[in-house]
């Protein structure tokens, strides 16, 4: 299993949206180990396609909810918690 990042809400998350997310048994270390000895598709998919950037509205123990919606998420949706490698507060 992998070990979830402390998210809270309020905080910004750099996320994996899926295809690019853990989808498998795979664990957030060897997923970017995988993209450190393979790459990520960088000469066929654009960075927005690869991460996505969240901004937290509600935590629950696997998944959390982000604010608003995009091409890639509908309003409302949980979103896996493991798929999520970094997270904090922005500063302007």
């Amino acid at each position: 299993m992998t070990t979830l990042i402390d998210i809270k809400a309020g905080q910004w998350v750099l996320a994996f949206p899926q295809p690019y997310g853990l989808w498998d048994d795979t664990t957030m270390q060897e997923r970017m180990e995988g993209f450190c000895r393979l790459g990520g598709g960088w000469d066929s998919h654009r960075v927005d396609e690869i991460f996505a950037v969240h901004q937290v509205q509600k935590v629950m123990p696997q998944t959390y909810l982000a604010a608003g919606s995009s091409r890639l998420i509908r309003e409302g949706e949980r979103l896996y918690r493991g798929s999520v490698p970094a997270g904090g507060e922005m500063t302007p």
